[in-house]
């Protein structure tokens, strides 16, 4: 993964999930400071680092889009927004 697309996932998913610098940064044991250098391209973690990072951050994504679909099976959607 090059810097700018590490970057942009970063920033994406935790722009989607809602997170705060501070609280993403704890969730990935790291400083908001790094957090913020990794946003911003400024660096990386080594390639391991980056693909737990990117991990987490779609598993909070898909949990959060499963609560969308159950809310909606509740509310009697029948047709998914994302087909």
């Amino acid at each position: 993964m090059t810097k700018q697309q590490f970057s942009h996932a970063v920033r994406g998913g935790r722009t989607l999930t809602g997170m705060s610098l501070k609280d993403c940064a704890e969730v990935m044991n790291t400083s908001s400071s790094t957090l913020s250098r990794w946003e911003l391209g400024q660096s990386v973690p080594i390639d391991r680092v980056q693909r737990s990072v990117v991990a987490v951050l779609c598993a909070r994504i898909r949990r959060i889009m499963e609560y969308i679909e159950q809310d909606r099976a509740r509310a009697g959607y029948t047709r998914s927004p994302y087909a």
